[in-house]
């Protein structure tokens, strides 16, 4: 089984995208993650409309800033899958990795910047190899329950 899998959504023009160091800067979406390693922002309201018209479910978007250090985890809540558009790596060797419950290596992947891609995220998982200073910023489409 995979537990991680491209999928074949159309690609976002990279105008509707936000430069990247505006993602960084811009307000901090509320989270119950609390812990500096992950962070949510907002997307527009025209990448919004896009992506309303071009995915078939309902679905709650956000850019999402991974830092190094983020530890081994499943998402908290209805968060069971996610898709997403990778815009800056974080690495030249970035892994992206899925755990059973005892902690044994199931699928790692290095996944490409925009192609989208789902990640089962009531499993457990990491994101390995991150650079200290280079974090990796992603488009991320939650669908909803």
């Amino acid at each position: 089984m995979n537990y991680i899998e491209y999928i074949n959504f159309p690609s976002i023009p990279n105008e509707l995208l936000d430069p990247i160091e505006n993602i960084i800067n811009s307000t901090r979406i509320n989270s119950i993650v609390k812990q500096d390693f992950f962070q949510g922002r907002p997307v527009s309201n025209q990448l919004q409309d896009w992506l309303e018209k071009n995915l078939s479910f309902n679905f709650v978007a956000q850019y999402q800033i991974i830092y190094s250090g983020i530890p081994i985890h499943k998402d908290m809540g209805n968060r069971k899958l996610a898709y997403n558009y990778l815009l800056v790596l974080g690495g030249s060797n970035v892994k992206t990795v899925i755990f059973d419950d005892s902690k044994k290596i199931l699928q790692s992947e290095i996944l490409p910047l925009r192609t989208w891609h789902s990640i089962k995220t009531d499993m457990f998982h990491g994101v390995f190899g991150l650079q200290k200073d280079n974090p990796r910023v992603s488009l991320s489409v939650t669908p909803k329950q």
